[in-house]
């Protein structure tokens, strides 16, 4: 778990194997995580005033909106929670 009010959550993910929900938030900043290539997780994505990118393909049901994104990543399982309310939202691949 990482948390900032005023600044930006840069986090790399060494393994694809964690237990629980991994959980990345700020206020004012952007939220930027690295995972590895074989990840397989459930992604929970919320940003107000920002974008979401994806390196990932990530399977979505319902309805899609901007600033919102709920969706697995390869078989999901794994929790992965991101929230920011000023910044935009990364998921990158290693």
């Amino acid at each position: 778990r990482a948390s900032t009010v005023n600044g930006s959550v840069t986090a790399t993910v060494g393994k694809s194997a964690w237990s629980g929900t991994l959980e990345f938030s700020t206020v004012n900043g952007g939220i930027e995580v690295t995972l590895p290539s074989d990840i397989d997780a459930e992604v929970d994505a919320n940003t107000v005033n920002g974008s979401i990118t994806s390196d990932f393909p990530i399977t979505m049901q319902g309805r899609m909106r901007k600033q919102q994104l709920h969706g697995t990543i390869g078989k999901g399982g794994r929790g992965l929670k991101l929230t920011t309310v000023n910044g935009g939202i990364e998921l990158r691949k290693k």
